[in-house]
């Protein structure tokens, strides 16, 4: 029997219906799904050295075009966090990569879920701008970003109090859990 939640007076009882031991399977049944997952490894590993390899030329000033040739190329522009026209792995390397110097590109790779790799280039980022409420009084960002800031100071002072307390941990006793 189990129980999903503990405070809800609900629960899923399970039976075995049969039961067979665990055995090896034969190399005959399973050579095609061997066979397959080595070549995915084998491809995988081998797209991750070729974006890993087309991002240092790129880092080092080589042109896009020239060390992509005929791979799909795409520009979206100005991006959000919350776009959703970009997959989340592209996006997450784009907000991870270092800020791009003058005249120059920040590059990373990124690996897409269904196993893709894609190279990622930054060109340039842009602070977004925090407008005051309808009433003038505060931004909900500055609101947000106050609530944040409050939990770190909280989060600090508990680590630090914690550092500076003598604790002695002892394990339980067993008539101390009745």
């Amino acid at each position: 029997m189990i129980e999903p939640e503990r405070d809800s007076l609900q629960a899923v009882v399970v039976r075995v219906a049969e039961h067979r031991a665990a055995d090896v399977k034969p190399l005959a049944e399973v050579r095609d799904e061997i066979i397959a997952a080595i070549k995915a490894k084998t491809a995988s590993a081998a797209t991750e050295a070729a974006a890993s390899a087309a991002a240092k030329q790129l880092r080092e000033g080589a042109d896009w075009t020239a060390v992509l040739g005929n791979a799909k190329l795409e520009t979206p522009g100005l991006v959000t966090r919350q776009t959703d026209k970009i997959p989340a792995e592209v996006l997450e390397t784009a907000f991870t990569l270092p800020l791009p110097t003058e005249g120059a590109v920040s590059v990373g790779t990124a690996r897409l879920a269904q196993g893709d790799m894609a190279v990622v280039r930054l060109l340039r980022v842009q602070d977004g701008e925090i407008t005051a409420n309808a009433d003038l009084k505060t931004a909900p960002e500055a609101a947000m970003l106050a609530q944040v800031l409050a939990r770190q100071v909280y989060a600090e002072m508990l680590k630090d109090m914690e550092r500076r307390a003598e604790i002695e941990r002892t394990a339980p006793r067993p008539e101390d859990q009745l």
